[in-house]
């Protein structure tokens, strides 16, 4: 399987260089469009979407069983959804935000340069990264009110107003620089540990990595922390475990520079906002299954649970904006409500097959199953499943770079 044609003047070859690489930067310029207001200009990921099932497309003569599989369950959970005659809004909202960007797993299995979205994105990310930063510690009286203004709380409590105040960057919420610094944590946290670079190289990578655990704690997210640590303690382990005084050196780094920027932050922030981050980082102590029960319970309580669900979107993001009932921080729930038993079990035999695939030969996955590992422990406090701006297509794209390689 190619990626691209032999004759430049085949579209496809264009676009799989020239836009299959800059995910980051057409997902940068609608976040940004979508904070200033000037929603209506905001289609660049709609664009570069269209442009990949074009891709797609191009690749129809390869598909095998298995995609065909995909495509008729993804189907039947629109026609369901459709047959449920909900409003059409949410239900195009559904087919958009969750079923077509399954787009980007016909990406990752017959593209290879799928990946280089997280090394082009890269300048586009950080440049994000490093102006969430700047706006966080400045706080500029005009970016304060369009942050207010753009979220749904009472800003007369400090809890809102803290949830409110996280580093997001140009986004309501941190989820758009949080998910994408993990997904580079874990992209260079590899690099580092099982790649062999330069003095200066390592540096550089060490440097970022600092810089992303920094801006993940400061994004105040629960799973971008959780997965880093697991990752972390992972690598330390193996460095232990083999005697590799490289990997214990690299990983024990880490602590010190880390424990000085802690130090530092709680003698500089207000008593009230150092409280209300260390909720947010409760899942040490037991906060990991309170924080799954009280979204379970949060949202529809003693609602009967259908074979087919009530239709794709009902529950979505576009329904909160249409003051209608919602499920908006819980993706496994919100899927067994609106596609139902059928759909909750198409999700699950997927997502079992795709990590049994990455784990049979985990040294050629390890970018892929830690990058999924971390969304779908994400979705049990996050619709991460279905919201552009939470980076799903990497997601998708990492499960079909393992059925690529299997």
């Amino acid at each position: 399987m190619r990626d691209v044609s032999r004759k430049k003047c085949d579209m496809n070859y264009y676009l799989v260089k020239y836009i299959l690489p800059y995910y980051f930067l057409f997902s940068a310029l609608d976040a940004s469009l979508y904070f200033f207001g000037f929603t209506v200009f905001a289609k660049f990921s709609m664009i570069y979407l269209v442009c990949c099932i074009l891709m797609v497309l191009y690749k129809f003569s390869y598909w095998d069983v298995y995609d065909i599989l995909i495509m008729i369950s993804l189907f039947l959970l629109g026609l369901i959804g459709y047959s449920k005659n909900i409003d059409p809004r949410l239900f195009n909202s559904g087919v958009r935000y969750q079923l077509l960007l399954t787009t980007f797993f016909f990406i990752g299995k017959y593209y290879s340069s799928s990946l280089l979205i997280i090394e082009k994105g890269k300048v586009f990310f950080f440049f994000m990264a490093i102006i969430g930063l700047l706006l966080y510690i400045y706080e500029p009286a005009w970016y304060i009110g369009i942050k207010t203004n753009l979220v749904s709380l009472d800003m007369s409590t400090q809890t809102n107003y803290y949830e409110t105040m996280r580093l997001s960057g140009f986004s309501s919420y941190p989820y758009w620089i949080s998910y994408g610094s993990i997904i580079y944590f874990v992209y260079y946290m590899i690099r580092i540990c099982y790649e062999n670079y330069g003095k200066k190289k390592t540096l550089y990578h060490y440097l970022i990595i600092f810089f992303l655990v920094i801006i993940m704690f400061l994004c105040a997210q629960r799973a971008p922390l959780l997965v880093s640590l697991f990752l972390f303690v992972i690598i330390l382990s193996r460095a232990v475990y083999k005697g590799n005084i490289r990997y214990l050196f690299i990983s024990l780094s880490f602590i010190i520079p880390m424990v000085v920027f802690f130090s530092f932050w709680r003698n500089h922030m207000e008593d009230d906002m150092i409280h209300f981050t260390s909720e947010k980082y409760r899942f040490l102590d037991g906060g990991a299954m309170e924080l799954v029960e009280n979204r379970a319970n949060m949202f529809i309580s003693k609602k009967d649970i259908t074979f087919t669900g009530e239709g794709i979107g009902l529950y979505s993001h576009t329904a909160l904006s249409l003051g209608k009932k919602a499920i908006t921080d819980q993706q496994y729930l919100r899927i067994i409500y609106e596609s139902g038993v059928l759909g909750f079990l198409f999700y699950v035999v997927f997502f079992v097959t795709i990590c049994y695939h990455g784990l049979k030969d985990l040294k050629k996955n390890l970018f892929e199953v830690f990058v999924i590992v971390f969304y779908l422990i994400s979705m049990f406090g996050a619709n991460s499943l279905s919201m552009e701006g939470y980076h799903t297509a990497i997601f998708w794209i990492c499960c079909g770079r393992i059925f690529r390689k299997k």
